[in-house]
């Protein structure tokens, strides 16, 4: 235990065994009352439950095994140069994609709310395990959980144009 750590129980404790009963009330109450302080913070941190649907239309090519990936980020808004962190991923492998038809599925995500956060999320279709090339991708900025913690969002994925 680092000397500090110890200090702060040795500074409660101490006087309580010395002045006996008034003391040790009132420092009962002053932890209650740091407990009832910071209880709502620990309470914030709701769970984040997004039901991503994606489809592709008409698939122009039959495609077999490929890999899709989902993501899902969270930012500050208040900081433009702070990179987004990943705090959700979900891996789909050996999914197939028929040539005229079209293809619809559903990725679930989840996080933890962290405060003054916003979260987006991105999908991707890759043709292999490799995932250095793409297919299919959302386009556009998918913002989520804004002002919700739990949520239903449909999503066309666009064909990568070469």
């Amino acid at each position: 235990m680092s000397p500090q750590g110890f200090f702060l129980p040795a500074v409660i404790v101490l006087p309580c065994a010395l002045h006996g009963g008034k003391l040790r009330a009132m420092v009962k109450n002053f932890a209650l009352a740091v407990l009832c302080l910071f209880m709502p913070l620990a309470l914030q941190a709701d769970d984040l439950s997004l039901d991503l649907t994606c489809k592709i239309p008409e698939a122009k090519k039959s495609l077999k095994d490929v890999t899709v990936v989902a993501r899902l980020y969270e930012f500050d808004p208040l900081l433009a140069d702070v990179a987004a962190t990943e705090v959700d991923k979900v891996v789909i492998s050996g999914m197939d994609i028929r040539a005229g038809k079209m293809l619809e599925f559903s990725l679930p995500l989840h996080a933890e709310r962290a405060e003054r956060r916003s979260y987006y999320v991105t999908v991707f279709i890759h043709p292999d395990a490799d995932m250095k090339e793409r297919l299919y991708f959302i386009n556009g900025f998918q913002k989520v959980f804004e002002g919700k913690d739990e949520e239903s969002l449909k999503v066309e994925l666009k064909a990568v144009s070469k």
